[in-house]
């Protein structure tokens, strides 16, 4: 995932500067770029910038009549191998989609990333 801002600045546009931290894109091997719907699936771009500028693939469907994309399920390429993304609470072993608090224990969630086989 890319910040639009940067994508838009390539191209000679400038997305305003309180916008920007409510925009990101996936950008395709192809150069097809499209922004992310901020929403349950995506949202642990917008609050973990590790997963940003690295190569994932996204499952979603994109919004009819758009390039809006809403991501249902993220996995990245470590090593160029596929990994699922995930946050995990190791106290209470609650498996969680962004980085967070626990809801039961508190503590924050660690970010995982596991081999899919």
């Amino acid at each position: 995932m890319v910040p639009l801002a940067k994508i838009l600045e390539k191209h000679g546009a400038k997305l305003d500067p309180e916008a920007g931290p409510h925009w990101f894109a996936l950008v395709s091997e192809d150069g097809k770029i499209f922004p992310l719907v901020k929403d349950d699936g995506s949202r642990m771009f917008f609050k973990d910038k590790r997963l940003l500028d690295r190569p994932m693939r996204l499952t979603g469907r994109l919004v009819e009549g758009t390039q809006l994309l809403q991501v249902t399920n993220v996995h990245s390429f470590l090593k160029g191998k596929l990994h699922e993304v995930y946050y995990w609470c190791e106290i209470c072993s609650i498996r969680g989609s962004e980085l967070n608090k626990c809801d039961c224990c508190g503590d924050i969630m660690e970010l995982r990333e596991t081999l899919v086989k």
